[in-house]
């Protein structure tokens, strides 16, 4: 087993020292301060990323409250009616939260739209037949269960309903 000397002379008048370390414990203290080191640094990036979610949920939360504020009362609270808001301010707010809205529609469509996109090239890659787009078809053939609704469910099969959620 390696040892090592390390030996301790002071410049003015006093004792040297001499310090005997063996490989192991010189190994052992290393691994320790390392795995400390990697602790501290994860906990520091840890806490950057709740912090940064933190952040992220408190504009979430100011927002939805704006909104919730701007939003005027419905008409069946007729004390809640006098907002303080004229009808042209409520009209841009009306207008701002359809441009939310559409905005967000739009970025949804285009997601699905990607993930149609991707399930058809996984379906290429991995040598699936292409989805069936005819409905009717995939009602008739049930057969044991297998892949489709039980048959025998009738009116609870909503097929119509299930393509109007798809993207074209």
């Amino acid at each position: 087993m390696k040892r090592w000397t390390v030996m301790l002379i002071p410049h003015d008048r006093g004792e040297t020292r001499t310090l005997n370390l063996s490989a192991r414990p010189f190994w052992a203290a290393l691994s320790v301060l390392a795995v400390l080191v990697f602790l501290v640094a994860f906990s520091f990036q840890r806490s950057q990323a709740i912090a940064l979610e933190y952040q992220r949920l408190v504009e979430v939360t100011d927002h939805v409250l704006e909104t919730q504020d701007a939003i005027p009362a419905p008409a069946a609270a007729p004390a809640a009616q006098d907002s303080g808001l004229s009808e042209e301010q409520k009209r841009e707010i009306e207008e701002r939260l359809r441009r939310e809205y559409d905005a967000s529609i739009e970025v949804l469509t285009a997601e699905l739209l990607g993930f149609h996109a991707l399930e058809t090239k996984v379906r290429v890659i991995g040598g699936l037949p292409p989805r069936a787009e005819d409905t009717e078809a995939l009602a008739e053939d049930v057969g044991d269960g297998r892949g489709g609704p039980a048959a025998g469910l009738g009116a609870f099969v909503h097929f119509e309903a299930d393509l109007e959620m798809r993207p074209p």
